[in-house]
């Protein structure tokens, strides 16, 4: 399914400015400064598992940022390329998690959201502001493709 995912993002992971939400293990951002990203701040309130993992890469292309992400959303880079959005499934309502990002306008113009949930999940997103460019099933995980609206004329299509 990653693999998928960063065949679909294409080349805009190149020199990318990346937030990875909820990040878990890292896994997403940790491939996207593999495939280029310029830089990747990771967000989670866990972030042993992350420490693990990044102390293997050979860059400082990251920072860690430890807590909640409805507390931290303010602090956050504004300007993502792309923001990957992995939260615990069923957790939290995904209305909720892109208010963060639309009212601290951490998304660039041309940016886009991947935004990872289980298929049975009620995904919503304000429509005014976002635009839902393409969602993809793999098994009982569906990945949504969002753009903030600034973008929605892009070339870019997934």
């Amino acid at each position: 399914m990653k693999s998928a995912i960063f065949s679909s993002l294409g080349d805009i992971i190149t020199d990318a400015m990346v937030l990875d939400l909820f990040c878990g293990t890292g896994a997403f951002g940790i491939e996207s400064i593999s495939r280029g990203a310029k830089f990747c701040s990771f967000i989670d309130k866990d972030v042993t598992a992350l420490n693990k993992n990044i102390s293997l890469l050979e860059t400082e292309q990251y920072k860690v940022i430890k807590g909640d992400y409805f507390k931290r959303g303010s602090s956050l880079s504004q300007d993502s390329d792309i923001i990957f959005i992995d939260p615990p499934y069923n957790l939290y309502s995904s209305l909720d998690i892109l208010d963060v990002i639309k009212n601290n306008m951490l998304i660039a113009d041309n940016g886009v959201i991947v935004y990872e949930e289980r298929k049975d999940y009620h995904f919503r997103y304000d429509s005014s502001y976002f635009v839902l460019k393409n969602k993809k099933q793999y098994g009982d995980t569906v990945i949504y493709f969002i753009r903030g609206r600034n973008g929605h004329n892009l070339s870019w299509d997934v």
